[in-house]
């Protein structure tokens, strides 16, 4: 899967947790803020095999086998990319579900000044 930093900016790994096995069928990961899409590119071992992928419970799209997906857009917070891998018997499925979270925007703080000391007032005895 390939993640990317903006529409001009090229693309950087993301790297699911755990590492890819095709006996497990999720997996995690998480992004910066600046991340604001990705594209997979799915890769099959036997041929004849296809993927569908979405993003969020949308419209599943067909992928070729070592095809670049069209752009998926990542929402803030947790997102839910599926793949949707059909074996080369044409029926047998399996889903693949990979939570991806996008991090929020970075906190800015803004250092306040330190209150200056209040002075005291002493009461005058009998005046």
């Amino acid at each position: 899967m390939r993640g990317r930093l903006g529409p001009d900016v090229p693309g950087e790994t993301i790297v699911p947790s755990p590492l890819f096995q095709s006996a497990t069928t999720s997996y995690t990961a998480a992004v910066p803020n600046g991340v604001s899409g990705l594209v997979v590119t799915p890769s099959v071992t036997h041929a004849g095999a296809s993927v569908q992928v979405r993003l969020n419970g949308g419209s599943y799209a067909a992928v070729g086998n070592n095809t670049a997906s069209g752009e998926l857009w990542l929402n803030t917070g947790a997102n839910t990319l599926e793949l949707l891998v059909t074996a080369q018997d044409g029926t047998t499925p399996r889903t693949y579900t990979e939570v991806i979270t996008r991090l929020g925007p970075p906190q800015v703080t803004t250092p306040t000044s330190a209150a200056a000391p209040r002075r005291r007032r002493r009461a005058r005895a009998g005046r």
